[in-house]
C-alpha cells in the first residue's frame, strides 16, 4: 500500500512538472495534472494541500539545492576564490541543473502568483548577502557603495540564468561555459572587492 502511495505521488509530481513548465503557475490546472497522472482531481488533495503546495514540492529539489550551494559559497571568503573553488561551484551547479532541469526552468520562468514569484530577485539577494558577509568579515565598520554590491550580484545571477536557458544538451559545453563565466566574474569580483575596500577606507561613503 505504501509503495502504491509513493508511486501515485511521484506520478502527480511528474504531471505537475510538465504542467507548470508549460502553463506557468497561474494558468496551471489541477484537472490537467490529474488527467496526466491518471487520477481524479480530488485525489490530488490526498497527497498535496493544493496548487501552491504541489508547486513547492515540484520545485523543492532545485530550489533547496540552489540555496544550499549559495549558503556554502557564503562560507568562503572572497580572497579564497581559487581555480578549485570555482571548479567546485561549477560542478555543484551543473550537476544540480542536470538532475533538476525542469525544476530550474520552472523557477527561472517565474510567475508573480506563485509561492516563489521571482527567483532572480531571490538569487540576487542571496549573492548580495554573501558578498556583504565577506565585507563585514574584512571590516565591520566599512561602508561599501551598495550599487557596486548589487551590480556584482546581478551579473552573477543573470549570467548563470542565461547559460542555463541556452543549455543545448551538451553537459561538457555547459560546464565549460559555467566555469569560464564564474572564473571571469569571481576573479573580477575578488579584484573589485579588494579595490572597493581600499577606496572605502580612503574615501568612506557618508
Amino acid at each position: 500500500m505504501q509503495t502504491q502511495k509513493v508511486f501515485i505521488r511521484n506520478r502527480i509530481l511528474k504531471a505537475a512538472t510538465a504542467e507548470f513548465l508549460h502553463a506557468g503557475y497561474q494558468k496551471a490546472s489541477l484537472r490537467n495534472i490529474a488527467v496526466e497522472a491518471h487520477i481524479t482531481p480530488g485525489n490530488i488533495y490526498r497527497y498535496f494541500k493544493g496548487k501552491s503546495d504541489l508547486y513547492q514540492a515540484t520545485v523543492a529539489p532545485a530550489w533547496d539545492g540552489i540555496q544550499a550551494i549559495f549558503k556554502m559559497v557564503g562560507t568562503i571568503h572572497y580572497s579564497d576564490y581559487s581555480e578549485n573553488t570555482i571548479l567546485m561551484l561549477t560542478n555543484s551547479l551543473t550537476e544540480l541543473f542536470i538532475a533538476e532541469q525542469d525544476g530550474f526552468m520552472i523557477l527561472i520562468k517565474g510567475d508573480p502568483q506563485s509561492p516563489i514569484p521571482d527567483v532572480r530577485e531571490d538569487l540576487i539577494a542571496m549573492i548580495r548577502k554573501s558578498i556583504m558577509k565577506n565585507m563585514m568579515e574584512e571590516d565591520p565598520n566599512i561602508k561599501i557603495d551598495p550599487i557596486i554590491i548589487d551590480t556584482l550580484a546581478i551579473s552573477i545571477t543573470e549570467s548563470m540564468i542565461y547559460i542555463f536557458q541556452h543549455f543545448d544538451g551538451s553537459i561538457p559545453k555547459l560546464k565549460k561555459r559555467m566555469n569560464m563565466t564564474l572564473d571571469l566574474l569571481l576573479s573580477n569580483c575578488k579584484n573589485s572587492l579588494e579595490r572597493e575596500i581600499r577606496y572605502a577606507v580612503a574615501d568612506p561613503i557618508l
